[in-house]
């Protein structure tokens, strides 16, 4: 059987799982918010580009309204990513090094999770194995792939603002690596930027009609967020290690920091790889020492730091071979068993959002306010058609939330009020300003998965009165 063959059946049973748990599996607060994004077509939004609410809106008007109607096409697009991966290291290195690249992207925690969920990441580690395909053939003497890599790289910063270090490792690639320094002489690089800008373009319209509010938040107002604490020093090691496992991690990391230490005695390939990926990696590390990250944040780096390593243990001795492949194997049985293990759980635990929106539901709300942005973006899903709002409806709202309120519709209408209990009073002394009657607190304890409860106060408020 060819290589190939090998990565399409594996893709192909990778698949079918990812929609088994899809369809078990409760939205994330963050997917549901995004699924809001498609309710409200726009050029683009406050936190993120438009592509994840075109998606999102694509994907359930084909699908349905349902958890894996709103995840098939980020599904489908994880799949095709990693294929795309495949075809990258074969064209780069060869079948081999394809096919252990096209697995450790289609099974490793921090690429699974986040090619299978509705979130930015999931189109952007897509487009990044696809700029990476492209930038493969260009350089190989592919002229006409530039524009296909603009077309990707544009596609990418549709996707998520991290996009923009797929064209900085570029430039520092065709900059330092002196077989490739003359395409900086040709039309094709600065035509392929033309093609990228063209695709983005639709983000920086809708930021020039906004104040540039995008821009702002997503960059001075991130790093004016928080103060530097020791424990991120140790926490962002820590998810990395777990999220793409140690041994992978390891390997990605030492492949990628090698070849910069080496770049002149590195192969080309090998350069490339490190040029995609070291960007966005070393500008994450570098946040750490002024502000928390998430961990996810450095997802579509490792298609490229993938591809790197698997070229590094291919090459390399027999440990390394085996080391990654009890990591696979290891990755592939935990996802065969997430479904048994989810069908076990007691049912309360496994759709807690839906236990919540069903007390919501039983008060008869004209419309849901909930005091934190992820609990509307999850009423809001779970009570459709029901409009659900974070406290935009009292003057306290943030996210994309204000943009989307309308607050004449639901003058004199009855609301439903959801506080986390750690919230709870505050904001009471606005509820009451701007509606007629506010009711008592009523306290509601939800199960999350494990076990862990957690708390929520609803206050059913009649009258809105407000006005914009």
């Amino acid at each position: 059987m060819t290589h190939a063959r090998q990565v399409a059946i594996a893709l192909a049973l990778i698949t079918a799982l990812k929609m088994v748990l899809a369809s078990q599996i409760e939205l994330t607060s963050l997917e549901a918010y995004y699924w809001l994004y498609g309710r409200h077509p726009a050029l683009g939004y406050f936190d993120h580009p438009a592509l994840v609410g075109w998606m999102t809106w694509l994907s359930t008007a084909l699908f349905g309204s349902t958890t894996l109607g709103v995840r098939l096409l980020p599904i489908a697009g994880g799949t095709l990513g990693a294929w795309l991966t495949f075809l990258a290291a074969r064209k780069l290195y060869d079948e081999n090094t394809g096919r252990l690249a096209a697995l450790l992207v289609a099974l490793v925690p921090m690429t699974f999770m986040n090619s299978t969920q509705a979130t930015p990441d999931a189109p952007l580690i897509l487009f990044w194995s696809a700029t990476l395909w492209a930038l493969a053939h260009a350089l190989s003497g592919g002229t006409r792939w530039w524009y296909a890599a603009g077309a990707f790289l544009g596609a990418a910063m549709l996707s998520k603002y991290n996009g923009v270090f797929l064209a900085v490792g570029t430039a520092g690639f065709a900059a330092f690596s002196p077989e490739h320094r003359g395409w900086l002489k040709r039309k094709e690089p600065y035509l392929a930027v033309l093609v990228a800008l063209a695709l983005f373009s639709p983000t920086l319209l809708w930021n020039a009609q906004n104040g540039w509010r995008s821009f702002a938040y997503q960059g001075v107002d991130r790093f004016a967020e928080h103060a530097f604490k020791a424990k991120y020093l140790v926490e962002f090691p820590g998810t990395q290690l777990a999220l793409v496992t140690p041994i992978v991690c390891l390997w990605a990391w030492g492949a990628g920091l090698r070849t910069l230490v080496r770049w002149r005695a590195s192969l080309w390939q090998d350069r490339l790889g490190a040029s995609l990926a070291l960007p966005l990696l070393l500008f994450i590390v570098a946040l750490v020492s002024i502000r928390s990250v998430r961990g996810h944040w450095t997802a579509p780096a490792y298609t490229a730091a993938f591809v790197l390593a698997a070229a590094v243990v291919v090459r390399g001795g027999v440990w390394g071979r085996r080391l990654h492949a009890v990591t696979l194997a290891l990755c592939a049985l935990a996802w065969l068993a997430a479904p048994v293990v989810f069908a076990l759980t007691p049912a309360e635990q496994r759709a807690p959002w839906a236990a919540l929106a069903a007390e919501v539901r039983a008060r008869r709300p004209d419309f849901v306010v909930a005091r934190d942005y992820h609990d509307a973006a999850q009423m809001g899903w779970h009570l459709r058609p029901v409009e659900s709002v974070d406290f935009s409806a009292i003057g306290r709202g943030g996210k994309a939330f204000p943009d989307w309120w309308q607050p004449a519709v639901h003058v004199g209408q009855r609301a439903v009020v959801v506080f986390p209990a750690k919230d709870y009073p505050n904001e009471m002394e606005a509820l009451r300003r701007d509606f007629e009657r506010v009711g008592e607190p009523e306290t509601v304890a939800i199960t999350r998965f494990g076990g862990r409860q957690e708390t929520f106060v609803l206050v059913v408020a009649e009258g809105y009165r407000r006005r914009p």
